[in-house]
């Protein structure tokens, strides 16, 4: 009897676990102050120091001792991501310098790209990136899990048929040694325990491979039973999520509020807030035409500030047309021209088969502009 148990696993993003560590000074009778200086490196003294950095007291207790206040309109230097990025990376050209502001986001099922839009931490991404259900790709999962309960529901009633063909087999069996047992000795009796011994080897080899079927079985379908409850559950949280994880492009974490998903577009638009970040302008996307170059910036298949080039092959009412490589991941992330400004996000890719590199598109930066002006009009915080 044969028997195929392999069915489609749904994937499922694996979560990442930050651990820091805290140093504790105990001292006896002097009070220290602990403060990090511009270069980053940790200072201690017995006075306070005339620093915007967070200070923090260390004596008998421990406790923080507040900085000055900042001035208005400036930063501290651990918030300055702009000015940190820049010194670590030292972009020296266009697309160099863009990265700066490119971001990965991850939320419970997955993860795509976002992109500073304003220096005060705004974030633009794909509405499908943070509300997974709004992508086409929930549907197709949605049908593949139903193609797999069918498929197990199929293996299901072939085990049991062989279950009830064994039972069947097992009483006959039975009723054949019945029979032998009533004969008188002979060459015919003999013959007939030959052919009992032979069916009783036959019926152990069914048996067996069937509790190995059956075995295989239970733990494909409790396989199947634990992902697409692992897939529900997250799918559930997901749907309600407000905050999510961004990556800068040096992998660090920060958390970024949802502020407003679009109704109309496959846009959605995040915070981080206190930080000075870098940003990206826009473009005049009106001024892109067929053939003029473009970059598509953004984390493909989990490998963040990853760079792709092309052409515009056409404009679409809605949409920005290239022939530059949009991979899963990519959504969410600047379509980007010569001079590094933002004249789309690169929202979905269409292929002729399955391995064509087929054409990205893009929502024009005139709707993200438009979509979320009522935030991005504010002066930098």
């Amino acid at each position: 009897m044969g028997l195929i148990l392999g069915i489609r696993k749904l994937g499922v993003m694996g979560a990442i676990c930050c651990l820091s560590g805290s140093l504790t000074f105990s001292l006896a009778q002097a009070e220290i102050y602990k403060w990090k200086d511009a270069s980053g490196r940790w200072q201690f003294s017995d006075k306070a120091p005339e620093t915007k950095a967070t200070v923090t007291r260390i004596g008998d207790k421990g406790t923080p001792e507040p900085a000055p206040a900042a001035e208005p309109g400036t930063v501290d230097a651990e918030r300055d991501l702009l000015t940190r990025l820049t010194a670590q990376y030292k972009p020296a050209t266009t697309i160099e310098k863009v990265t700066l502001a490119v971001v990965g986001v991850e939320s419970a099922l997955g993860q795509g790209s976002g992109f500073f839009i304003s220096d005060n931490g705004y974030i633009v991404t794909n509405r499908h990136v943070v509300r997974p259900e709004a992508d086409g790709n929930s549907e197709k999962i949605k049908i593949a899990q139903a193609e797999n309960e069918k498929i197990l529901s199929e293996r299901r009633r072939e085990l049991d048929a062989e279950r009830n063909e064994l039972r069947a087999y097992a009483k006959k069996i039975a009723e054949y040694k019945a029979d032998i047992d009533s004969r008188g000795d002979g060459q015919s009796k003999k013959l007939a325990l030959d052919d009992y011994s032979a069916h009783q080897r036959q019926y152990a080899a069914r048996l067996s491979q069937l509790e190995s079927y059956q075995a295989s079985y239970d733990e494909v379908a409790e396989q199947h039973r634990r992902e697409l409850a692992d897939y529900n559950f997250k799918s559930s949280l997901a749907g309600a999520a407000k905050r999510f994880k961004i990556y800068l492009k040096d992998d660090t974490q920060l958390q970024a509020n949802l502020i407003l998903v679009s109704s109309e577009h496959d846009l959605a638009l995040l915070k981080v807030d206190g930080y000075r970040t870098p940003v990206l302008p826009t473009g005049n996307d009106a001024a892109a035409q067929q053939g003029h170059p473009v970059f598509a910036v953004g984390s493909p298949l989990g490998m963040r500030d990853s760079v792709t080039s092309g052409i515009i092959t056409r404009r679409q009412k809605d949409y920005l047309v290239t022939d530059a490589r949009i991979l899963p991941g990519n959504s969410g992330g600047p379509l980007l021209n010569e001079a590094g400004e933002v004249i789309g996000v690169n929202t979905l890719k269409f292929a002729q088969t399955a391995v064509a590199d087929g054409f990205g598109l893009a929502i024009p930066a005139s709707v993200v502009t438009s979509a979320f002006a009522r935030y991005l009009d504010k002066p930098a915080q």
